[in-house]
């Protein structure tokens, strides 16, 4: 999943643990915006919880839940 700004340019990249049926549906809630993928045939179906203002690649690393 990737976030441009409205040039063009990369804000933040998020790899990982996808489904094969990778189909972001974001949303944005109390601050955070949200990202998922997959289905339910699918075992890997992840959520993650953005916050505004992230940069770079944001992946997590191996058994990482979570980033502060």
């Amino acid at each position: 999943m990737r976030s441009y700004d409205l040039e063009g340019k990369l804000l933040w990249e998020l790899g990982g643990p996808l489904s094969h049926l990778a189909i972001p549906s974001p949303f944005a809630k109390g601050g955070l915006l949200y990202m998922m993928s997959g289905y339910t045939g699918d075992q890997a179906r992840p959520v993650f919880a953005i916050k505004p203002g992230a940069s770079g690649d944001i992946t997590l690393k191996p058994g990482e839940t979570r980033r502060a």
